[in-house]
C-alpha cells in the first residue's frame, strides 16, 4: 500500500492555515464619545472638546475611520464657535479624509463638515471661498431646514461681498419655503429687510426688522435673538445711537448666555462704538481679556491638532510595519514548511 504524499498534506496545513474563521467581535464602545455630548448639551464646550478629543485617540487604536472623522467635526465647530477660525478649518479639512461621500448614511456628518468649514472661512473674510465650502454643503443634504441655513448663509456671504442682487434672490428662495411666523421666516425676514436697506439707506426696514424680533422673542430663539439685536444695533447705529446701545446691550447678554466667543467680541464691538466716552473703557477692558483668551485657545487646539496628527500617523505607520513584519514572518513560515514537505516527499518516494 503506498502511503499518502506527506506533500499533499502539507498542502492541506497550508490551505488550512491560509483560511480563518470569521470570529463574533462584540462592538466597542467609547465612554469618551458618549461624555463628550454630555457636555456640549450642557454647553461646557470646553470639557466637551476636551473629551472629543479622548474619544478620537480610542477610535483610533479601534481603528474606527468614522468615530474619528464625527470627533474631529465636532471639535471643528466647537473651535469656529470659539473664534478660533483656523483650528476649525484644520480640524474639518482633517475630517474629510476619514468620510466616505458614497455611504449616504455619512451624509449628515459631511453637510455639517462643509458648512462649518464656510462659517470658518466666512468669519475670516473669505467670501468667495465660503460659497463654494455653502454649495458642498447643500450637496449632501436632502433635509429642508439645512439646505435654508446653508442657502442663508450663503446669501449672507454675498450681502458681505456686496452683491446684494443676488444675496436677495437666495432669501427670497428660502422665503418661498418658510411658514409664516415661523423662526426660518423670521431669519429671512430679518436678512432680507437688513440687505435691502444696505442697499438702499433710504430703504425702510423697521417694520420687518422689529416682527423678526418678535417672532424670536416669542419662541425665546437665543440665537435668533442675538442676530436681530446685532441687526438693529447696526441698523440704528446713525439715525438712533441711544436705541442702537440697547440693542448692542442685549446682544452681549444674550452671548453671554449662548456662551459663544464671536458674537461676545461683536457684541463688544458695538458697545464699544455706541457707549458714551466714560463707558467705553469697561468695554474695551472686557474685549481685550476675552480676545486674549480666545488667543490662548487658538495656540491650545492647534497644537492638540498637530499631536492629533502625529500620533494618528505613527499609529498608521507602526501598524503597516506590524503588517509587514508579520507578512514577511508569515511566508518565510510557509516557505521552511514548503521546503520542509519537499523533502519529506522526496524521500519517501526514493525508498519506495
Amino acid at each position: 500500500m503506498k502511503r499518502p504524499s506527506l506533500f499533499l498534506l502539507v498542502l492541506a496545513i497550508l490551505t488550512a492555515c491560509s483560511k480563518n474563521k470569521p470570529k463574533n467581535v462584540e462592538p466597542v464602545t467609547n465612554i469618551f464619545y458618549d461624555k463628550a455630548f454630555e457636555f456640549r448639551n450642557s454647553n461646557l464646550k470646553d470639557s466637551a472638546f476636551f473629551y472629543f478629543d479622548r474619544a478620537r485617540d480610542m477610535f483610533i487604536k479601534q481603528k474606527d475611520s468614522l468615530g474619528i472623522g464625527k470627533c474631529l467635526v465636532n471639535m471643528a465647530i466647537i473651535s469656529t464657535d470659539n473664534g478660533d477660525y483656523t483650528g476649525g478649518q484644520k480640524a474639518s479639512i482633517d475630517a474629510i479624509s476619514f468620510f466616505n461621500e458614497k455611504n449616504k448614511k455619512q451624509h449628515p456628518y459631511i453637510t455639517s463638515n462643509y458648512n462649518n468649514l464656510g462659517v470658518a472661512t466666512y468669519s475670516q473674510a473669505k467670501y468667495l471661498q465660503a460659497i463654494k465650502f455653502y454649495d458642498l454643503a447643500i450637496k449632501f443634504t436632502k433635509n429642508p431646514d439645512d439646505i435654508s441655513l446653508y442657502l442663508n448663509n450663503k446669501a449672507t456671504a454675498y450681502q458681505e461681498l456686496k452683491q446684494y442682487g443676488q444675496a436677495l434672490t437666495i432669501f427670497n428662495q428660502i422665503l418661498k419655503s418658510a411658514t409664516k411666523d415661523s423662526l426660518k421666516y423670521a431669519m429671512v425676514l430679518n436678512n432680507i429687510a437688513f440687505t435691502k436697506f444696505l442697499e438702499n439707506p433710504a430703504y425702510d426696514a423697521d417694520p420687518d426688522l422689529l416682527r423678526a424680533l418678535q417672532i424670536r422673542e416669542n419662541a425665546n430663539d437665543l440665537f435668533g435673538k442675538n442676530s436681530s439685536y446685532a441687526t438693529l444695533a447696526d441698523y440704528y447705529a446713525k439715525e438712533n445711537p441711544a436705541l442702537a446701545l440697547s440693542f448692542a446691550q442685549k446682544m452681549y447678554r444674550v452671548a453671554k448666555k449662548t456662551n459663544i466667543a464671536n458674537d461676545k467680541l461683536q457684541a463688544l464691538q458695538k458697545l464699544i462704538r455706541l457707549s458714551p466716552a466714560g463707558e467705553t473703557k469697561q468695554y474695551f477692558e472686557l474685549y481685550n481679556k476675552l480676545d486674549d483668551s480666545v488667543e490662548v485657545a487658538r495656540g491650545t487646539t492647534e497644537n492638540r491638532f498637530v499631536l492629533a496628527k502625529y500620533e494618528y500617523e505613527k499609529n498608521k505607520s507602526d501598524n503597516l510595519t506590524l503588517l509587514k513584519f508579520k507578512a514577511e514572518n508569515r511566508l518565510i513560515f510557509y516557505g521552511l514548511l514548503l521546503i520542509f514537505g519537499l523533502i519529506v516527499s522526496y524521500t519517501i518516494f526514493w525508498y519506495q
